[in-house]
């Protein structure tokens, strides 16, 4: 199973019992983001700092996902999800640039991932860049 660093463990906002609860849901999310960074590791050689952040946006986003919508499987996840995430994020005093690496971090996923060479997935990554545009721009 997909273990988060310590770092990103801790940023993921659950008690044990909440974590039990949406244990099952989020399996395959870890799944696949535990591929993914594997995929940043070994064929693009970044950095283990990058991979770190990387691992830590996917992880928090995965788990809010997971206890707030119900939504386990990245295909399930579309604009108005993304933009409910960052805007939330927002309002909770992050800041524009954090935004943004977490806005990059998604896109990555998406266009790494092997079903997400299809338009519906091409569209979703571009709105992501403009909701990004606009949240970030809201003070």
């Amino acid at each position: 199973m997909f273990a988060l660093s310590t770092r990103a463990q801790g940023s993921a906002r659950f008690q044990p019992a909440q974590r039990r609860e949406h244990a099952g849901s989020l399996r395959y999310m870890e799944n696949e983001i535990e591929a993914f960074i594997r995929f940043l590791a070994v064929e693009r050689g970044l950095s283990e700092n990058y991979q770190l952040s990387t691992e830590r946006s996917l992880a928090e986003f995965a788990a809010w996902c997971a206890e707030r919508k119900q939504i386990s499987r990245p295909r399930d996840v579309g604009l108005p999800l993304i933009s409910e995430y960052l805007a939330e994020r927002k309002r909770g005093g992050l800041s524009a640039s954090s935004i943004k690496l977490i806005v990059v971090a998604l896109k990555i996923f998406s266009v790494s991932r092997p079903r997400a060479a299809s338009s519906s997935a091409t569209r979703r990554i571009r709105c992501c860049s403009r909701a990004s545009s606009v949240i970030c721009r809201r003070r």
